[in-house]
């Protein structure tokens, strides 16, 4: 996942934490505040997309819903999705 946070870090992408199918994403409020609609949808497909791909070549053959929950430095939400995998 860290590939995703380099290319993102310009588009307020601060960093990410792993809990069981969750996928914290940290990232600049303000920053994220400052991103139009199409780039928010597109970081946040990318995102999910990568974390959907990493999570089933860790696991194969298991099937789970894996969340991205994009978070601001104090830990409080700001959007979430999810996808089956």
């Amino acid at each position: 996942m860290q590939p995703i946070v380099d290319r993102y870090k310009a588009q307020s992408v601060m960093g990410f934490d792993l809990k069981g199918t969750t996928l914290l994403l940290s990232v600049d409020a303000e920053g994220w505040s400052q991103l139009d609609e199409s780039s928010e949808i597109s970081l946040k497909n990318a995102v999910l997309d990568a974390w959907a791909r990493t999570w089933k070549l860790e696991h194969p053959r298991q099937h789970a819903i894996v969340h991205l929950r994009v978070q601001n430095y104090y830990g409080q939400e700001i959007n979430s999705q999810q996808r089956s995998v």
